[in-house]
C-alpha cells in the first residue's frame, strides 16, 4: 500500500481483546504507517469524531447500550467527511443496507477479518473519500460562480421550462426564485419571431450564440438580453438545456440616448437655418405690406393687408418656439430630492387627475433620493410626461404608477399609464418637435421635457404596448456622484499677464 503519510486511525469497540487483534492485523499491513487510537464508549468516541483528528474510523456494530449505527449517523450530522467503516462480529444483510445508507464507507465482517482484505479496504475507503471530496469541492466552487454570476444563468427542459436558476434571473424577471420555478421562459419573451427563432434552433440541436432578446418582466418593464443558448448532448432520457442571459438593458438605453442627442444636435441646426431662410423673406413681405398701407387707401385691400400682417406675426412667433429649442437650456442647480420635485407635479397636475378619475400609485420610499437638478426646469419636464401619460388614459380605468429605485450611481424615475400605448413604428418619433398621435395636440410637450432631461445628463428609456400602456424610465446621476465627479475635475488654469 503507497501511503505517503501517517495515517490516524480511531477503532470504536467496546471489546478491548477484538481491538488488539484489530490493531495487530493493521500493524501486518504496515507497522509505520499507522498512528492507532482506540475508543470504547459511544460519548468518547462521539466527541473524538467531531475533533476532526483522525484520517479514518472503524466502528463496532455494538457499543454496549448504543449502536454503531447510532454514532455513524450522529457522525455524519457533525459534518465528518473522512471514512467511516462499519465492523461486525457476523454477516448481517440489513446492518450492511443501513450502514451505507447512513454513510459508511466500507462494511467488514471481524471473523472474516485479514491483512489483504483490510489493506484493499483502506485504499478503497480513502480513495473514494477524496473522490467524493473532489467532487464535493468542485460543486461547491461552480455553485459559489452559479449564485455568484451577475448574468442570469438557468437550467431547463427542451421547452425551456425552467428546473434551475441563480438569483440574477428573479432579478431580471422581477420574481422571486420559488415563483420563477416552473415557469417557461418563452413567457417573458416580448417577440413572436424571437420565440420561433429559438424553438427552431432547439428542435435542430443547435446552440443559440449571442443573440438579442428583448422580455417582459413581471413589472411590465421591458429588458433587452444577450441570450445564449447550449444544448446537451442527446442520448439522455431527459436533455437540459444551459442558458445565460446577459442584461444590455442599460446599454441599449444609453446608445438610444447618444442617437436621441444627436436627432436633438440636427434638429436644431435644421431649425437655425430654416429660420433664417424663412425671416429674411418674410420681413420683405411685412416691408410690403407696410409700404402699401401707407401708400394706397383703397378700402378693398385693407382685409387683404390684415390677413398677411396677422399671419406673418404668427409665422415670426412659431420661428421665435422652434429657436426657443435650440437654445442652450440654463439651470439654476441645486441638491434636491426626487420626492419633492414629483410632490410639485403632481399639486400641478392634480385637476386633471380628479378630473378623469385616475388612480394615482406611489411606489417609493421617505428616505430623500437626491440628485442635482433645476426644480423649476425638472418639474416642467416631468409634468409634461404625467400631462401626456394622462391624457393617454380612459377615465375611471386609468392608472398612473409613479417609483422610484436606485442602482449604485444612478437613481430611477418610472412614469407608467396603462393607456392606449404607441405604435412601435411611431415610439422613436414622439420626442421630435411637431409630431403628435394627439388630434389636438402640437406635439412640442415631450420635445421639452426631453430638451430639460438631456440637459441635466439625465437617460431616457421609452416602452410601450398598444392596450397595456407606456413607461418612462428615467435615469439620473445621484448628487453624490455628481459632486465626486466635479470634485476630481482639474480646476481650470488661469492665464497670466506676463510683463
Amino acid at each position: 500500500m503507497h501511503i505517503d503519510r501517517q495515517l490516524k486511525v480511531l477503532i470504536v469497540d467496546d471489546d478491548e481483546d477484538d481491538f488488539l487483534i484489530f490493531r495487530e492485523t493493521l500493524n501486518e499491513i504496515s507497522p509505520d504507517k499507522f498512528d492507532i487510537q482506540w475508543s470504547n464508549n459511544y460519548d468518547d468516541s462521539l466527541e473524538k469524531i467531531k475533533s476532526k483528528l483522525y484520517n479514518i474510523y472503524f466502528i463496532d456494530f455494538r457499543l454496549g447500550k448504543e449502536t454503531g449505527l447510532a454514532l455513524l449517523n450522529e457522525a455524519i450530522k457533525t459534518g465528518c467527511e473522512e471514512p467511516v467503516i462499519m465492523l461486525t462480529g457476523r454477516g448481517n444483510k440489513d446492518i450492511d443496507i443501513q450502514a451505507m445508507t447512513l454513510g459508511a464507507t466500507d462494511y467488514l465482517i471481524k471473523s472474516e477479518l485479514n491483512a489483504e482484505k483490510l489493506e484493499r479496504c483502506i485504499r478503497y475507503s480513502l480513495e473514494r473519500t477524496n473522490y467524493i471530496k473532489s467532487l464535493k469541492e468542485s460543486e461547491k466552487k461552480y455553485r459559489h460562480l452559479f449564485e455568484g454570476a451577475k448574468d442570469a444563468v438557468f437550467i431547463a427542459d427542451k421547452s425551456l421550462k425552467f428546473i434551475e436558476i441563480n438569483p440574477a434571473v428573479s432579478e431580471l424577471l422581477g420574481q422571486n426564485i420559488n415563483s420563477i420555478s416552473g415557469n417557461c421562459l418563452y413567457d417573458f419573451i416580448a417577440d413572436v419571431d424571437q420565440i420561433s427563432f429559438i424553438k427552431e434552433h432547439i428542435r435542430q440541436q443547435r446552440n443559440v450564440e449571442d443573440v438579442e432578446i428583448r422580455l417582459y418582466n413581471k413589472n411590465g418593464e421591458l429588458r433587452y438580453c444577450q441570450f445564449s443558448l447550449s444544448l446537451e448532448t442527446p442520448g439522455r432520457e431527459q436533455q437540459f438545456v444551459y442558458g445565460i442571459m446577459h442584461d444590455i438593458t442599460n446599454l441599449k438605453i444609453a446608445a438610444n440616448s447618444k442617437i436621441q442627442i444627436e436627432k436633438f444636435a440636427a434638429n436644431e441646426r435644421l431649425i437655425r437655418i430654416i429660420a433664417h431662410e424663412i425671416r429674411n423673406p418674410l420681413t420683405n413681405i411685412h416691408l410690403s405690406a407696410d409700404h402699401l398701407k401707407l401708400n394706397y387707401t383703397n378700402g378693398e385691400l385693407e382685409p387683404y393687408l390684415g390677413i398677411i400682417e396677422r399671419n406673418g406675426i404668427r409665422i415670426n412667433d412659431l420661428i421665435t418656439e422652434l429657436l426657443n429649442f435650440s437654445k442652450p437650456i440654463e439651470l439654476v442647480s441645486q441638491k434636491i430630492s426626487i420626492q419633492e420635485i414629483l410632490d410639485k407635479c403632481l399639486l400641478d397636475t392634480m385637476d386633471r387627475l380628479q378630473l378623469k378619475e385616475i388612480e394615482l400609485v406611489k411606489d417609493y420610499s421617505d428616505r430623500p433620493f437626491e440628485i442635482i437638478a433645476d426644480k423649476q426646469k425638472l418639474a416642467i419636464a416631468i409634468s409634461n410626461i404625467i400631462i401626456n401619460a394622462i391624457e393617454a388614459m380612459e377615465e375611471r380605468t386609468g392608472r398612473l404608477s409613479l417609483k422610484i429605485d436606485d442602482t449604485k450611481d444612478h437613481i430611477l424615475l418610472h412614469i407608467k399609464d396603462n393607456g392606449k400605448g404607441i405604435p412601435e413604428e411611431f415610439l422613436s418619433r414622439i420626442t421630435e418637435p411637431f409630431f403628435t398621435l394627439k388630434r389636438k395636440g402640437m406635439g412640442i410637450g415631450l420635445t421639452a421635457a426631453l430638451s430639460i432631461l438631456k440637459s441635466h445628463q439625465a437617460q431616457v428609456e421609452i416602452q410601450s404596448k398598444i392596450d397595456v400602456g407606456t413607461s418612462f424610465i428615467i435615469f439620473f446621476d445621484k448628487a453624490e456622484s455628481v459632486i465626486q465627479k466635479r470634485e476630481a475635475e482639474p480646476e481650470p488654469v488661469k492665464e497670466r499677464n506676463l510683463i
